[in-house]
């Protein structure tokens, strides 16, 4: 079966066969690197948007899992655990959408569920080990740090110690 080049996760109000109201359109555009959200109001489209608070996550014929959380304000959007984009509500609001819409993935399978944490296949929280100095060797048991992980602190900051963080 050829890939597509392009797919999309609808959440809508009205009839979706006769072009109904879409208040959150994701449309993932592998060719281009990006994805666009917008929403479409009386057969309208709103302006586009594309930023994203990471690199573009998708790759040709490789599995991914999104998760979608809708709140009062807007919709936050996870690929593979980590937080990719949100996109704030316009009007019609998701929260009382009709119908979700999913075209152009391959092998779907979709959940619906309570959730507290966001994003729920996140990795795990890790605590950061205290080390004599930033210069000072990796312990064996201590995390290899990704971008963009929330850490937990189990003694606060001591008094005397200050957080280093090197990146790129």
């Amino acid at each position: 079966m050829p890939w597509t080049t392009r797919f999309a996760i609808n959440i809508g109000c009205g009839d979706p066969e006769s072009r109904g109201d879409i208040a959150v359109h994701f449309n993932v555009r592998l060719p281009q690197s990006y994805v666009v959200r917008n929403t479409r109001r009386h057969d309208k489209w709103g302006s586009e948007e594309t930023t994203a608070f990471r690199l573009f996550p998708f790759k040709v014929d490789r599995p991914f899992t999104i998760e979608v959380l809708v709140d009062e304000k807007e919709t936050l959007w996870a690929v593979d655990g980590e937080h990719y984009c949100s996109f704030a509500h316009r009007n019609p609001s998701p929260l009382v959408a009709d119908w979700l819409q999913v075209t152009g993935i391959r092998d779907t399978d979709l959940k619906i569920q309570k959730t507290d944490i966001y994003p729920s296949t996140s990795p795990p929280v890790f605590d950061i080990p205290m080390r004599e100095s930033a210069t000072h060797p990796r312990q064996k048991d201590e995390p290899i740090w990704r971008p963009n992980v929330i850490a937990k602190l189990p003694n606060g900051i001591p008094e005397g110690y200050q957080l280093v963080i090197y990146g790129r």
